[in-house]
């Protein structure tokens, strides 16, 4: 009897989970000769009895279990295994240093299904992130058109507030520029009796109306009041200018 440490390869063993998935195991036994008295006295067949039991265990142990968690869970099963047959290998006089599973393997139809069901969940979240990102890109989108508008309500709004202090600034302009047309105006009067300048400057513009009209009036007549201030004052003005 051979007291080295070795390693006990059983042939692959099928196994049913607990959702009725058949599973083709592998399993390998590491192991010594720890009482070789006992070894060869209290089992006929070590090799053969070690192999079932192992076989037996692998089993109840797998059948305990689903798809899922025996394809996640191979140290768990080796350690629980190890647990479960080391005392009865220790009164055959054989130590059971370590349980490992080379190989978990569905059947073909299983594994088919599997490759699909991945192939399936990649192109659900391909969709789920594709629908995402057209999501954030409508959101970036109206976000983008919300500030555009913004700016542009508030260039017009800037631009309208400019254009009403331009156009307020030049009426100002513009009165202080007659004000200033009118006194120097007065000054220049002031030497003739009866003349009011605010009347003087009345006076230029009835002419210019009287102009515009006449231009526009073509062969029809226009009566036009002729007692009104304004002649009275160019009447003033031209009667001192004889």
């Amino acid at each position: 009897i051979d007291l080295r440490e070795a390693c006990l390869d059983f042939l692959p063993q099928t196994v049913i989970t607990r959702d009725n998935v058949s599973l083709t195991i592998h399993p390998l036994l590491v192991y010594r000769i720890s009482d070789p008295v006992r070894a060869v006295y209290e089992v006929f067949d070590l090799h053969q009895a070690i192999e079932k039991l192992v076989q037996t265990t692998l089993r109840s142990e797998i059948g305990d279990l689903g798809l899922d968690d025996t394809l996640a869970s191979r140290e768990e099963i080796n350690r629980a295994i190890s647990q479960k047959i080391s005392g009865m290998c220790r009164n055959w006089g054989f130590e059971l240093l370590k349980v490992e599973l080379l190989e978990i393997t569905p059947t073909s139809t299983i594994l088919n299904a599997m490759h699909e069901l991945i192939r399936a969940e990649r192109v659900r979240r391909a969709e789920i992130i594709t629908a995402h990102g057209k999501r954030q890109k409508l959101s970036l989108d109206s976000e983008g058109n919300l500030n555009e508008a913004v700016y542009l309500a508030q260039g017009e709004q800037r631009k309208a507030v400019i254009m009403s202090r331009g156009v307020a600034d030049s009426k100002l302009i513009i009165a202080n520029a007659e004000a200033q047309a009118l006194k120097t105006l007065g000054d220049a009067l002031a030497a003739v009796d009866d003349i009011d300048p605010a009347q003087y400057m009345m006076a230029l513009k009835y002419v210019e109306a009287l102009s515009a009209v006449a231009s526009s009036a073509g062969r029809r007549d226009v009566l036009l009041p002729l007692d009104t201030d304004a002649s009275g004052a160019l009447s003033a003005l031209c009667g001192h200018g004889q």
